[in-house]
């Protein structure tokens, strides 16, 4: 059986799942840290990045397998950043349940540009194969939240559509740029919709 991936605990209170995309945790989440005073977060280290284990080709698939492992544990409100968007995505099409709310920041659906350029891309799955069934997502009434930083047209028109699909709650941050995260409005607008569908 495969090694489980490395997760850090911080806080106590409702659990939110943290995955980083193309970066590790501690960079991607390091503004979300003090949402821990209200929150039990469980940041995920992705296959692929110390100190989970490595693998030859990074895969929303796999990614997907481990979230649905760590979550039988615990259902929890999952939060996704670029390529972990793709994993929880998957993840959530196929046990929703697992699921109390789903936050997909700049998930990289319906965009044609390549996970990762250069020597990295034969190291990526590429994001176009991933195919998650949103409608399922959506028929099982799991609260879900797409958000961007407004930095790239095509993202904003993928965003839109993926929200769409999902009957979701759609967010644009306006200056935040990729890193959707940092900016000072995200944790406002996250705990939000997390209390709202705590309720």
């Amino acid at each position: 059986m495969p090694a489980s991936v490395a997760v850090r605990v911080l806080g106590e209170g409702p659990s939110v799942v943290l995955v980083h995309g193309a970066v590790g945790p501690g960079p991607t989440w390091k503004a979300q840290e003090a949402l821990a005073e209200r929150w039990r977060l469980t940041l995920v280290t992705r296959r692929g990045f110390r100190p989970s284990p490595a693998v030859d080709r990074q895969d929303f698939a796999a990614d997907a397998r481990d979230l649905e492992k760590l979550l039988h544990r615990e259902p929890a409100h999952c939060v996704g950043f670029g390529y972990g968007a793709l994993g929880l995505a998957v993840a959530a099409a196929e046990a929703s349940e697992l699921f109390r709310s789903l936050t997909l920041i700049e998930p990289p659906l319906f965009v044609s540009a390549p996970a990762a350029d250069g020597p990295d891309a034969a190291q990526v799955r590429p994001a176009t194969e991933a195919e998650p069934d949103l409608a399922s997502i959506a028929a099982a009434g799991v609260p879900s939240l797409v958000l961007s930083g407004d930095h790239d047209p095509a993202l904003e028109v993928a965003c839109d559509s993926v929200a769409a699909r999902l009957g979701a709650q759609r967010d644009c941050l306006p200056g935040a740029g990729h890193a959707v995260q940092r900016t000072p409005l995200f944790n406002r607008r996250l705990e939000q919709f997390l209390f709202g569908a705590e309720t």
